[in-house]
């Protein structure tokens, strides 16, 4: 606990309200405690990590796009079978910060959560898109089914549900207006992983 703060300060990022007031890291460290550095860092990395892997499963390239990375320069996509290591990476980050103790609001998942149910969570969705970032056979054959059910034995133990409240807490938009009618309809490139007769690919060659 006496390191924490040492330790987890270099991690914090100013927003330009912060240092327009001249505000600097190490009071907005010691302003906050080692709980809440702790807290924010791993929901922080615990987000990275699921907003990359998700863009591994649902596209061919995406952008890695951290706290370190400098918005003013070009940045290159890469592709989904690198992009999804990282993203597990960043949760595997999430999991190490939750060796503090710390109580998530509420409101922040609209469920009851703290750094062990994170940590936990964590390694379940860790599994998840271990199994499923394959999209060939091939890929399929070459996932680590030992190390998938590991992560398994180090998830959650319990049922859990976090509630999709577009009033509070996290919500599933893009799935909701996707799917309402009158509203959208699913994009092609998520219809087209489940085609098997070869016009999706046809469709790919147009553009």
């Amino acid at each position: 606990k006496e390191l924490a703060p040492t330790v987890l300060r270099h991690r914090l990022v100013l927003t330009y309200e912060a240092e327009a007031e001249g505000a600097t890291v190490e009071e907005i460290a010691d302003e906050l405690g080692p709980e809440a550095v702790a807290r924010a860092k791993a929901f922080g990395k615990f987000a990275q990590g699921l907003a990359h892997a998700n863009l591994a499963l649902f596209y061919d390239m995406a952008f890695v796009v951290t706290e370190d990375t400098d918005l003013t320069e070009a940045i290159d996509p890469i592709p989904y079978t690198e992009l999804m290591p990282i993203a597990l990476d960043m949760l595997d980050q999430a999991i190490a910060l939750c060796g503090t103790s710390f109580t998530i609001p509420f409101d922040w998942m609209a469920a009851d959560m703290d750094n062990v149910k994170l940590a936990k969570l964590a390694h379940w969705m860790k599994a998840r898109y271990m199994a499923e970032v394959g999209r060939t056979p091939e890929e399929r054959a070459q996932a680590n089914w030992n190390a998938i059910i590991s992560e398994i034995d180090a998830g959650l133990d319990e049922d859990w549900t976090m509630d999709l409240d577009w009033n509070a807490g996290w919500y599933a938009s893009a799935l909701h207006y996707t799917g309402r009618p009158g509203w959208g309809q699913l994009n092609n490139f998520v219809y087209g992983m489940a085609d098997q007769s070869g016009i999706y690919q046809q469709w790919l060659a147009l553009s």
